[in-house]
């Protein structure tokens, strides 16, 4: 017999006992355990034990389990683990039963099963029955996290003699990039961490190593032409810099987009952002309101952006634009288009220009566009005006509110370059409500560190930008890690209204409470 406790996102505490050795937990009221808050999936975990040990599997779903803060998709735990999934949290043990207690109820499918309820429910087991052992394919000793599965690699077969020095990273899945700067110094990406490999090439082994995938690939580069940049069909990048650009032989990344989605969640527990920056961005998405991220140099926009398009609701429907398949959004409803082509009979100056023309045909809610580009800055901005285009959750890269917008600028004068400033800043005030700034810090964490509504122009012309939320640093500890707290300025948001007529309860607390 399995007994539960589980606390809610308002800490409200319930405690259940269920007389099975198979368990399922989700929103959907079939479930063994329904917890209804917001995160958990229909289906969004199953619990098992075996006789020895108690198994946890996540069942796909959208925002993952967690046991003591980390992802797992199938481990043991204790009764001392905090098994997470959306915003509660459940301590989960589990009590043989005596030989007088009564037989378990119906059983559901087995760990490897449907973790849906059976249409034919097996019957009930008699008080002299032994309840059946759930099977399972796992250490029954301490618990353990899932071990790091190997890459699908079989693209890269091919070409195995030529990347020798690194063919373990590239079977390694915590891998997330490959840098070879030059022959002598290669670099990987794991876990957000750069370290540097003992690993040497040759020049001509690099060499030979580009030619072999443009020739795969049918990519051509002109003799004018020193950068080449693909997306394999296994899905990872490929950028070469070659001779005489890069002046000590070629220089090449393979970089691989994230296995799994990015969720609001994820970013909760790695503190990205507070639970209040995520209660009103969810608040502004539900609203329609347009959204800029601006990124500093050296993140990567893409997790964050797919985190924020979870948000958007089922039935509206997505068009997303970026260069490389890096968006992961679980959308239904949702088309995706890449400014960058492969082929060399595509033409990429006439697949650029046709992007904005593709988003409006394809009749959006909401428009996912990741490094927003020049060739569809300005018909964007004109879409959203006229009302043609849904809602913008864009991202481009920037210091801070002021030079995201300074930065869209530039793009749009790069197609408009007659455009009086007066006019196109104004056409940014109504375009663009909020610009959320994504910036990292000296230990290496990304932050959110300002929530910003654009207020119009002020007097002189310049755009009044308001924050709602920063985060202020204090101090840094020994080991360098930077500790501070996200805060409310004080400044009430313009939708503030909005939400009470709408009667979102949750955002208008958020400051009434303040006031």
């Amino acid at each position: 017999m399995f007994q539960i406790s589980i606390t809610d996102e308002q800490s409200k505490k319930r405690h259940c006992s269920v007389n099975k050795n198979v368990v399922t937990i989700g929103r959907a009221p079939d479930n063994d355990i329904c917890i209804d808050v917001f995160g958990v999936s229909r289906y969004h975990a199953r619990v098992a034990f075996n006789g020895q040990a108690i198994i946890v599997q996540d069942l796909d779903s959208t925002n993952g389990t967690f046991v003591n803060g980390k992802a797992v998709e199938q481990t043991t735990i204790t009764a001392t683990d905090q098994v997470s999934i959306g915003r509660a949290t459940l301590n989960i043990s589990h009590i043989a039963l005596s030989e007088k207690a009564p037989a378990s109820a119906i059983m559901r499918d087995e760990l490897n099963g449907d973790s849906r309820a059976s249409a034919n429910p097996e019957p009930i087991l008699s008080e002299t029955q032994a309840v059946p052992q759930v099977k399972v394919n796992v250490s029954t000793s301490a618990p353990t996290a899932t071990p790091p599965r190997k890459r699908n690699v079989s693209f890269w077969e091919t070409h195995r003699s030529l990347l020798t020095p690194v063919w373990d990273q590239l079977e390694d899945e915590t891998v997330s990039a490959i840098f070879v700067n030059n022959p002598g110094a290669t670099f990987v990406e794991r876990d957000g961490t750069v370290e540097q490999l003992n690993a040497k090439f040759s020049a001509e082994q690099l060499s030979v190593l580009v030619q072999d995938i443009m020739r795969r690939t049918g990519k051509v580069i002109t003799a004018g032409e020193h950068i080449l940049q693909l997306e394999l069909p296994d899905q990872s990048n490929f950028t070469a810099v070659l001779p005489p650009l890069s002046s000590q032989g070629p220089a090449v990344i393979i970089r691989w987009p994230l296995s799994n989605a990015t969720t609001i969640d994820m970013l909760l527990l790695e503190e990205v952002l507070s639970e209040e920056m995520c209660t009103f961005l969810m608040t502004a998405i539900q609203l329609r309101k347009n959204i800029l991220i601006s990124c500093s140099s050296g993140l990567v926009a893409a997790p964050f952006l797919s985190a924020l398009g979870s948000l958007v609701p089922a039935e509206d429907r997505i068009v997303s634009v970026e260069n490389h398949s890096r968006l992961h959004l679980q959308h239904r409803n949702c088309v995706s288009l890449l400014r960058r082509v492969a082929s060399a009979t595509d033409n990429q100056q006439a697949i650029e220009s046709e992007i904005c023309d593709a988003i409006l045909a394809l009749k959006p809610n909401w428009v996912v566009a990741s490094d927003l580009a020049e060739t569809e800055a300005h018909g964007l901005l004109q879409a959203v005006v006229s009302g043609n285009a849904g809602a913008i959750l864009a991202s481009m890269y920037a210091s801070s509110p002021l030079n995201a917008l300074r930065r869209l600028e530039i793009l749009v004068q790069g197609e408009r370059p007659m455009m009086p400033h007066t006019g196109l800043r104004a056409q940014i005030c109504s375009s663009i409500d909020l610009i959320v700034q994504l910036s990292e810090f000296a230990d290496g964490k990304a932050r959110v560190t300002n929530i910003a509504e654009i207020a119009g122009l002020r007097e002189d012309g310049l755009y009044a930008l308001d924050d709602i939320f920063r985060f202020i640093c204090s101090h840094r500890d020994d080991d360098f890690s930077v500790q501070g707290k996200y805060v409310w300025t004080g400044v009430m948001p313009s939708m503030l209204e909005e939400c009470k007529q709408r009667g979102l309860d949750e955002a208008v607390s958020l400051f009434d409470n303040r006031q």
